[in-house]
């Protein structure tokens, strides 16, 4: 890759990356939940908007079931997961508050 093509992305990058950044700036929620993110360790900028596009249950579901939403709960065997709440086993915030009416 050419040094100018290099120049014109990192420009174009630079520029989604703020107009991302404003946005999220300007809607009170988003901001809110963009600085709880960055308040963990490891967590900045690019990771917390991720996971806010990615995950827009944040901020409405508990750690437990953000782990289960993104797939990192340790879970050993089919019976385990059989044995979990309805949001361990993987439902979206929506289909847990159904399941627990």
């Amino acid at each position: 890759m050419g040094a100018e093509l290099r120049d014109l992305l990192d420009r174009q990058i630079a520029k989604l990356e703020a107009r991302i950044e404003r946005l999220i700036a300007a809607d009170e929620g988003l901001a809110e939940t963009a600085s709880i993110l960055r308040s963990v360790p490891g967590i900045g900028p690019i990771a917390s908007t991720m996971l806010i596009s990615e995950m827009p249950e944040l901020g409405q579901i508990t750690g437990d079931h953000a782990v289960a939403l993104t797939g990192l709960a340790p879970i050993a065997s089919t019976r385990q997961i059989a044995s979990l709440s309805p949001s361990a086993q993987g439902m979206t915030a929506e289909q847990c508050a159904e399941s627990s009416q």
